[in-house]
């Protein structure tokens, strides 16, 4: 609900909070570490945000998904479009249907770089899954930059 409502301060108290306090499975440490990441990165501390990720990259093998799109997102905030597009483009082991936060970061540092033939369209179903992400000032963003490449929402 936090998230939903992009309350990201609260986010990185509740969840840390949560790690001090509770003993929690590898599954549920890995879904916390992942929220506040991603509210780090939210509320532009990349540096804390970084150790998150190098935290959850020596985790099971099932956040390496979660880790390369938070990554993504870290490298196109601090400005380090070239690193960010390389990731975007070639992330192994993502399912397609966990993508759209990455083709949103080819998309932007594609065109940011000058580089449009390597910009991927965001779909409806995009659109609607960054939506549910809590993605929505960014994909504003998007649209209004490149809104040929943007889909309408569903």
């Amino acid at each position: 609900a936090l998230v939903d409502r992009q309350r990201w301060d609260d986010v990185v108290a509740t969840t840390t909070a949560a790690l001090a306090a509770a003993t929690l499975t590898n599954q549920d440490l890995a879904h916390v570490v992942r929220y506040r990441a991603r509210a780090r990165l939210e509320l532009g501390a990349y540096d804390a945000a970084a150790h998150d990720l190098l935290g959850l990259a020596l985790a099971r093998a099932g956040t390496r998904a979660s880790v390369i799109r938070l990554r993504a997102l870290l490298l196109l905030r601090t400005d380090q479009l070239a690193g960010a597009l390389e990731l975007a483009q070639h992330a192994v082991g993502v399912p397609a249907g966990a993508r759209a936060e990455l083709d949103a970061v080819q998309l932007e540092a594609a065109m940011r770089l000058g580089r449009p033939a390597h910009a991927v369209p965001l779909s409806r179903r995009d659109v609607a899954r960054l939506e549910q992400l809590g993605h929505g000032p960014w994909l504003a963003r998007l649209r209004a930059a490149y809104p040929d490449h943007v889909a309408s929402a569903a």
